[in-house]
């Protein structure tokens, strides 16, 4: 593969893309680690098994939905704001445009392990918690910025 095109603005499109894969990375990590925070405190029976408050069906619910609704607020951004098009309206560098949209992303896909980790803690759903953390692991696999797609997505918002 040759080097990655030069977009509009002053930003080095390769430092960018290094930058983006490291957040990437701490971003998962970070779900990783609350793993081991829950595993740290099933182990030593810091909280009660049944949560801190006990069943909050209303909570459990309202956090599922808002899982399901940052699916779909991932899917918005790929298709609103990571195509060709929108990034060459751009006024900033398209590099710029393409992390800065990635990160929201990560952190929008971050945002539904947290949930789990809430409904752990609140009401003792380990079960919620290992799904939500599943999916979110799978979420952020999904959105893994690769060499590939970062030079085609900033040929095409080029227009070469």
């Amino acid at each position: 593969m040759g080097p990655i095109p030069q977009s509009r603005g002053a930003l080095d499109p390769e430092s960018t893309f290094r930058h983006l894969r490291i957040v990437h990375a701490a971003m998962a990590g970070a779900v990783l680690t609350y793993g081991l925070f829950v595993l740290l405190m099933l182990s030593q029976d810091f909280i009660p098994k049944e949560g801190v408050v006990g069943p909050l069906p209303f909570l459990r619910i309202l956090l599922w939905l808002a899982a399901v609704g940052n699916f779909g607020v991932i899917g918005r951004i790929r298709a609103q704001f990571l195509t060709p098009q929108a990034l060459r309206q751009r006024a900033r560098a398209v590099a710029q445009s393409i992390a800065t949209w990635h990160i929201i992303m990560f952190a929008v896909a971050d945002a539904i392990a947290i949930y789990g980790l809430l409904l752990f803690l609140l009401s003792g759903l380990l079960h919620d918690f290992v799904v939500l953390s599943g999916l979110t692991l799978a979420i952020l696999f999904w959105l893994r910025p690769t060499a590939q797609g970062y030079r085609t997505l900033l040929r095409q918002a080029s227009g070469s």
